[in-house]
């Protein structure tokens, strides 16, 4: 079986955890952008092109959700920047 790094179901996210390979395979099941962001922030997910799916991902949960995304909130904060969180900007850019 080949493990997806990350999919979308019955709008949920689903992120291959990959803290646990190649021993285990488990998927952190997000319903919302911030479990999402805490995912990219914990290094849950890992790769640049992995994490701007991720973001992606969280930005269509944000879309669906009856709380959105407050105005103030940034992904550029201190607490989910990551080395590779560039390619995040370029996502959200398209």
């Amino acid at each position: 079986m080949i493990a997806k790094t990350l999919y979308w179901k019955n709008g949920k996210t689903y992120i291959l955890n990959q803290k646990l390979l190649p021993w285990k395979v488990k998927y952190v099941c997000c319903k919302n952008y911030i479990q999402v962001a805490k995912t990219i922030r914990d290094m849950i997910i890992r790769g640049a092109p992995a994490i701007g799916v991720a973001a992606g991902f969280g930005i269509a949960l944000a879309s669906i959700s009856d709380n959105p995304i407050p105005v103030n909130f940034s992904i550029n904060s201190k607490d989910y920047e990551l080395p590779s969180s560039g390619e995040i900007y370029i996502i959200i850019d398209y």
